[in-house]
């Protein structure tokens, strides 16, 4: 990757979790019981940049809510299946940041690092980035943000699931880097 990703990046706090373990211990973790097989969904606008070629997507969580994402695949490997990665910033982030043009860390040490699933994208990995509940993106009011923190993550991991399997080579949603 880039140089100014450090090569010392490390869990803060981690744990030794067996491959074979790592899809239920998520499943605990965000307290989901099943995974679902069907997901309606749209395709949007596509357009090439970089290299790439970029497809929004729209499908509704589970309020009805209309989420929009990004797919960011490479030009010369379109119609592969690809590894693939779910680029969710942080809350004080969004997926465009995910995808943002330059790799880079606006505040030197600390905040979110921008264009990591675009740089992934340049390596030839699938990334599909999208703004969890909670990121500012998403919030219209403060009471809003409490009633979406509830759904959060998992409700968006258990609807991208179906199209995750059948878009991407070797997908596993559960999976750590490293493994």
């Amino acid at each position: 990757m880039s140089e100014t990703v450090p090569q010392d990046i490390r869990p803060a706090f981690p744990v030794e979790i067996a491959r074979e373990d790592v899809r239920s211990k998520f499943q605990e973790i965000l307290g989901i019981d099943e995974i679902p097989t069907d997901l309606d969904f749209d395709l949007g606008t596509s357009w090439e940049e970089d290299g790439l070629r970029f497809t929004q997507i729209k499908y509704p969580s589970y309020t009805n809510e209309i989420i929009n994402a990004t797919v960011a695949v490479p030009l010369d490997l379109q119609g592969v299946k690809l590894p693939g990665v779910v680029g969710m910033p942080g809350t004080g982030s969004s997926s465009e940041e995910v995808l943002h043009k330059t790799l880079y860390r606006p505040k030197p040490k600390r905040g979110p690092l921008l264009g990591w699933g675009r740089e992934l994208a340049k390596k030839n990995y699938a990334v599909l980035s999208f703004s969890p509940k909670g990121c500012v993106s998403r919030r219209r009011t403060i009471g809003d943000w409490e009633e979406e923190k509830q759904g959060g993550v998992a409700e968006i991991l258990r609807k991208l699931q179906p199209i995750m399997e059948d878009a991407f080579y070797d997908y596993r949603p559960w999976n750590t880097w490293g493994n």
